[in-house]
């Protein structure tokens, strides 16, 4: 009885284990999707990518939201310009920006900088202090002490440098304050030029001529803008009750005779996507820099038969020299652009060629006048 039980069960096991059907295969995502999906779902296989935010309506919305371009397939993010928000995906003006509260000893005039800690100066050196109107102002100058100053500005605000367009809360007579105590610090001589003005005043030492210098453009309390050389630079002048100052001379070095006079207008081409100027001066009754008198200059050169002449002739080593000489007394200056809108991008290769995003082109010499001006 039990044997027959026994047969019985295990064919009943074989019978059960025979039935059960095979496996399915295993599902998997596909090698590559068509572009703007993917799989994440082998049981979906290929679906449209979801958004990361909200998708841009065509036409209406600015920033905020993203779009999928055809040719890329992936969602991009659509942001403001710059000096603009985004506000309900609308690009608006960006709010000015504004200085934080500062702690006792420090103090800011750039809101991308911050505070900053506030320079030590020392009592200035004994003999120093330029106070008082300027004494008479003299037939030439030279901004020799232009780059000094512009240095002590750029030390008081490093977000910026000479060429930029550089805001600034700090009102009129706080930002000369500012200047003239740096520039004391530096060991110069430096006050300013009279009171109320927006200009400063910089010499070697008590008795010797004095620059003037224009350092802010702006209301007497802030927001202003600093103002940068060379077209910061004013007469030079002398001390009240000075030494007369000396006889103006020529500044050749580096241009040999004839001493290159001052520019006087300018050669203004469109080449190549640039600007490019050329110095013209005048030929006849004129004058260098620091006002000694040239007379026949385009004769000197060998172009008697020109009114306006080059600096030298084509070819000539010394031309490059000579054109700093005549626009701006020495041998390494170089022209002053400007645009109507924004800054002008000077190429780096060659500072006599420059362009503007829109609007004229003008190019002066480096105090900011004999200029030439492109139609816009």
């Amino acid at each position: 009885m039990k044997k027959w039980v026994v047969v019985i069960m295990s064919l009943s096991l074989t019978v059960g284990c025979a039935s059960l059907p095979p496996n399915p295969p295993e599902k998997k995502c596909p090698a590559s999707c068509p572009m703007g999906t993917a799989c994440t779902d082998p049981a979906k296989g290929c679906q449209p990518i979801p958004p990361p935010g909200p998708v841009c309506e065509n036409g209406i919305d600015q920033c905020g939201c993203f779009v999928m371009p055809p040719e890329t397939g992936e969602w991009t993010e659509i942001f403001c310009p710059a000096g603009q928000t985004c506000e309900a995906k609308r690009c608006v003006a960006a709010p000015a920006p504004v200085c934080p509260t500062c702690a006792a000893g420090f103090s800011c005039s750039d809101p991308a900088t911050g505070c900053v800690k506030d320079p030590v100066v020392p009592p200035p050196s004994a003999g120093c202090s330029i106070d008082g109107e300027p004494g008479p102002e003299m037939s030439g100058y030279k901004p020799v002490l232009g780059n000094e100053v512009n240095e002590a500005m750029s030390s008081l605000k490093p977000s910026c440098s000479p060429g930029s367009r550089c805001v600034i809360t700090d009102g009129r007579q706080a930002w000369q304050a500012r200047v003239i105590a740096e520039l004391k610090r530096r060991g110069r001589c430096s006050g300013q030029h009279a009171p109320t003005t927006d200009e400063i005043a910089v010499s070697t030492g008590i008795s010797q001529p004095r620059e003037g210098w224009h350092v802010y453009a702006g209301p007497d309390s802030g927001p202003g803008t600093v103002v940068w050389s060379p077209g910061a630079v004013r007469p030079t002048y002398s001390a009240p009750g000075g030494p007369p100052p000396e006889p103006p001379q020529a500044t050749c070095t580096g241009c040999p005779a004839p001493c290159t006079p001052k520019v006087a207008r300018w050669g203004l081409t469109y080449r190549n996507r640039w600007w490019d100027c050329t110095p013209q001066f005048y030929g006849k009754d004129t004058a260098t820099w620091t006002g000694v008198p040239v007379n026949g200059y385009c004769a000197a050169i060998g172009m008697s038969e020109r009114l306006y002449c080059p600096a030298r002739q084509e070819g000539d080593p010394n031309r490059r020299a000579c054109e700093g000489v005549g626009l701006g007394g020495y041998a390494a200056a170089v022209p002053l652009w400007r645009c109507e809108q924004g800054q002008p991008e000077v190429n780096e290769s060659n500072p006599f060629q420059a362009r503007c995003d829109a609007g004229w082109i003008e190019v002066c010499a480096t105090d900011g006048t004999s200029c030439t001006r492109s139609a816009s």
